[in-house]
């Protein structure tokens, strides 16, 4: 192995010169990937580069290393330089799916597994064996999608009313109002609490068969914070608290923010923070986070961690899950449903279960909801925290703590605009400080300019 140019070609930065959508952000945001993978992925496509340079004979890379490749191909001059540094321009030779060429190929990957093992060692599987980032979970697809089974459940609920009915019906003339409903009420209590619990054991279950190698164990502090919220705004305000605390950003009487120094600015979505409120000079932190939450930076979080969640979600894991507690649910407000036709049928009092089923049926579709979220805000969120407990230094970061702790990691004088903005963004007649916010900011917290 020639140390040297690997060296060289180690150091070679794909985001020079550093944009708003530079190489390594277009990258993760166009394929869904989280920050660890694009960086691990680019490195394999260095790795694979420098083979292809030094092998004399033809070199064949990943579907993970060519999703690199191909974004490298489009920033034209940054390829043209990268290929100089590697002594040798490597085309790029799209498939034809011939046979002669299948054999090429095959003898071409044998060589490349063979090269890396020799120079790089042992290659990582989820980069080189797998499609893409997310098939290293290891999860197969669902025969029917949820929305499929939904439909069809329903359907089957409406023809099984009639049979239910009359399979009831003389059960139920024999049972008083106030009786069932007592009766009703405990049962849909004890379903409720161990479906809960039914469900978060079986998600903690596919959490821990998640491999180390995989990307869902790599996760940075935004993106489990992501994660937990299933919003962007945390995730800002865990950026910018960092560069408040370090006095990056100086928050003046007026609740307005400025940037004072950028000798403390580490990572790249504390420079995207820095860069616009620069541009901006001064701005109530309900502007910078709405510009802020625009961007692709922030926004590749929100796409890789919303496709993990619809990946999961489609999984027959989760099927198996999600047809077992909508089955119990429709047996459970089947119950109901058939009580209150039995007593409209026989001209009872129905006002209490009529209410009983409404409320039944928001619970329901309440709690299959929250289903289809709680691996993201309840499962992966709970495996890290556990993890952080075994992990005293990492605790000490500030996004970490903001993870963990909530708005009590928050610097004072960001508390007020942080929880101003929060209350605005959840309140939907937009109107969270009325008229007076235009004469004085000090009655709410700082009204963000607005």
């Amino acid at each position: 192995m020639n140390k040297e140019r690997w060296e060289e070609i180690l150091e070679y930065n794909l985001d020079y010169p550093p944009t708003e959508y530079s190489f390594s952000i277009r990258l993760a945001t166009e394929n869904f990937w989280t920050s660890d993978f694009t960086e691990r992925a680019i490195l394999e496509y260095k790795k694979f580069m420098y083979l292809a340079a030094t092998s004399d004979r033809m070199v064949s890379p990943s579907e993970v290393v060519d999703t690199v490749w191909h974004q490298h191909l489009v920033f034209t001059q940054s390829y043209q330089n990268f290929c100089e540094l590697l002594g040798k321009q490597i085309q790029h030779v799209p498939s034809t799916h011939s046979r002669e060429e299948a054999d090429r190929f095959k003898k071409a990957r044998e060589h490349t597994r063979q090269l890396y093992a020799e120079n790089f060692g042992e290659a990582p599987a989820d980069v080189w064996e797998c499609a893409s980032m997310f098939d290293s979970l290891n999860l197969p697809k669902a025969k029917w999608k949820i929305r499929s089974f939904v439909i069809g459940g329903i359907l089957s609920f409406a023809l099984l009313i009639v049979p239910f009915y009359y399979l009831l019906d003389p059960l139920y003339q024999s049972v008083p109002n106030p009786d069932f409903l007592i009766w009703f009420s405990v049962v849909t209590f004890i379903v409720f609490l161990i479906l809960n619990a039914f469900n978060i054991f079986r998600m903690e279950e596919d959490a821990l068969a998640f491999k180390e190698y995989t990307f869902i164990q790599r996760l940075t502090p935004l993106e489990v914070i992501y994660l937990q919220n299933q919003k962007l705004l945390p995730v800002v305000n865990a950026v910018v608290n960092g560069l408040v605390n370090k006095g990056v950003i100086f928050i003046h009487p007026d609740y307005q923010m400025t940037v004072e120094r950028l000798e403390q600015v580490e990572t790249i979505e504390q420079l995207q923070v820095v860069t616009e409120l620069t541009y901006l000079q001064k701005a109530f932190y309900s502007t910078l986070s709405t510009r802020l939450m625009s961007k692709a930076i922030f926004l590749r979080i929100e796409r890789s961690m919303d496709a993990f969640k619809k990946y999961y979600i489609k999984s027959k894991k989760f099927a198996k899950l999600f047809y077992t507690n909508f089955i119990v649910w429709a047996l459970l407000l089947m119950i109901a449903l058939i009580r209150l036709i039995t007593g409209l049928a026989h001209n009872k009092p129905t006002d209490f279960i009529f209410v009983a089923v409404i409320v039944l049926t928001a619970i329901i579709v309440a709690f299959l909801y929250d289903v289809t979220k709680l691996m993201c805000t309840h499962t992966i969120p709970e495996m890290y925290r556990d993890r952080l407990e075994k992990r005293p230094d990492e605790r000490k970061d500030l996004n970490w703590q903001y993870f963990l702790v909530g708005s009590t990691a928050l610097a004072p004088a960001f508390v007020p605009l942080v929880a101003h903005v929060e209350h605005k963004s959840s309140d939907a007649s937009g109107s969270s400080c009325g008229s007076s916010c235009g004469s004085s900011c000090s009655s709410c917290g700082g009204c963000g300019g607005d």
